[in-house]
């Protein structure tokens, strides 16, 4: 049990800065660099990966748990930067359609029907 606290802790420890300057960098580059290595760990299979490196080296308590973490860093890296990153904005052509959808509206009737008034502008449209 204490093993397995010790890897989550570990693994969101690391996770939490790199998903979080991820995240908040406007930096397509840092971005990149920041999680394409964890792309490439998340292609592994976690099990077959752990099980290989425990069979070759048998770790003890604490490498088991280096292990688990480190396996897990991805994981929890990606759900930091989706939870914390923004949606991309509307364009301004599709923001009636969006409004109308909850309303009932088809996606038919969004599309193909007639134009809808125009929004008003927003702050960050200007």
């Amino acid at each position: 049990m204490l093993t397995a606290l010790a890897a989550t802790a570990l693994a969101y420890l690391v996770a939490l800065p790199v998903g979080l300057t991820a995240a908040l960098t406007h930096v397509r580059r840092l971005e990149e660099l920041l999680m394409r290595p964890l792309d490439v760990l998340l292609a592994v299979p976690s099990l077959l990966l752990i099980l290989l490196v425990a069979s070759v080296f048998s770790p003890g308590a604490t490498g088991l748990a280096l292990l688990v973490a480190m396996v897990n860093v991805p994981d929890a890296a990606r759900i930091v930067r989706a939870r914390r990153a923004r949606p991309p904005p509307v364009p301004r052509s599709r923001r009636c359609a969006c409004r109308a959808r909850p309303g009932g509206a088809s996606p038919w009737a969004t599309s193909a029907g007639p134009p809808c008034a125009p929004s008003p502008p927003t702050p960050e449209s200007g």
